[in-house]
């Protein structure tokens, strides 16, 4: 147990697909863990299911990056709960990206017409989520964004601003974010030739990993990570799964090909309403990146890190991650 906050994972069918989703809470709540290794029995539709969440008045919405199961960003979300004042009228909800996380359904699902979630039907599935799921008493929306996570909550900002969707207030904060030229970042440099060309061979090795009994599998992943959080070795484990991780490669395939230029355009229209933290020590984003928004926009708030966090922050740095956002939000 992290402290105060309790994490509970549901099912929902989201723009037609099986969607693993993380709320937070208290324990008079009675927010309890359901096995994340049975989702068939938390399944349900969000408008069924959600309309019983009334209350809160601003939804935190975590969007993860890639791999996008958001059991990774669990710690991230209570702590950041708890700093809120673990009050009813916040809630701190993430949302896993559409096949990333297994289910026994997985296999069978169709996404807009393609045998894998690209990164437009990403997109889609988190504005289904923002239009269909979020409780009506909701006034506030403030999307969290994990590196290519970030990519996405923008299109959504601006997809749901530019449509006559709702009043609500939504913004942006970006963690980490990779919005520009990831192909020729260190490692987009690195890892798309081996998208492109070796997928095989990730492919191959994750699907031996698959057949291991699940206490080999956790000394393998104790061995790589000795201080692995139990939520970080079920996101992990759950990537063993060939379906998923191939999900999540292909989509990394898309990441290096489509996201390219800046979109200044659309930084401009919502600059008052976008909060990025970028890394100084971050090879998917350089800290030219973090130099040249803030001279195209110096009024923005793009923050630079100096505290040498990692991309992967949700490994290592939660706590002091949340402490930044929550200053944001208060």
């Amino acid at each position: 147990m992290l402290g105060e906050g309790f994490a509970r994972y549901e099912w929902h069918n989201v723009a037609g697909t099986r969607t693993l989703i993380l709320k937070v809470g208290s324990a008079s709540d009675n927010l309890l863990i359901p096995s994340v290794s049975a989702p068939d029995k938390a399944s349900s539709e969000c408008a069924e299911d959600m309309d019983e969440h009334v209350g809160p008045r601003r939804m935190i919405l975590i969007v993860p990056g890639n791999p996008g199961s958001i059991q990774f960003y669990e710690e991230f979300a209570v702590r950041l709960w708890e700093l809120l004042g673990a009050s009813k009228a916040d809630a701190v909800w993430g949302v896993s990206h559409a096949g990333h996380v297994f289910h026994s359904s997985l296999t069978e699902e169709i996404f807009d017409g393609n045998d894998y979630p690209n990164l437009r039907f990403q997109i889609t599935h988190k504005s289904h989520f923002v239009r269909e799921c979020i409780p009506e008493s909701v006034e506030e929306i403030v999307l969290i964004g994990h590196s290519i996570g970030v990519y996405i909550s923008l299109k959504v900002l601006d997809e749901l601003s530019r449509s006559s969707w709702s009043d609500r207030k939504l913004r942006v904060i970006g963690l980490f974010p990779t919005i520009e030229r990831m192909a020729i970042t260190p490692h987009g440099r690195l890892y798309t030739p081996v998208l492109r060309y070796f997928r095989w061979f990730l492919l191959l090795t994750v699907y031996g990993l698959s057949w291991l009994p699940e206490g080999l599998q956790r000394l393998v992943f104790r061995w790589y990570g000795p201080d692995m959080a139990d939520h970080h070795f079920c996101a992990i484990r759950g990537l063993t799964n060939y379906h998923s991780f191939r999900n999540s490669i292909l989509m990394a395939r898309d990441e290096m090909e489509q996201v390219l230029e800046l979109d200044g355009d659309l930084i401009e229209r919502y600059v008052d309403r976008v909060v990025m933290y970028y890394g100084n020590c971050d090879h998917w984003c350089p800290v030219d990146y973090h130099t040249n928004i803030k001279q195209m926009f110096p009024a923005g708030q793009f923050h630079l890190c100096d505290q040498g966090y990692e991309h992967a922050f949700v490994l290592k740095h939660s706590l002091p991650m949340a402490q930044l956002v929550a200053k944001w939000l208060t």
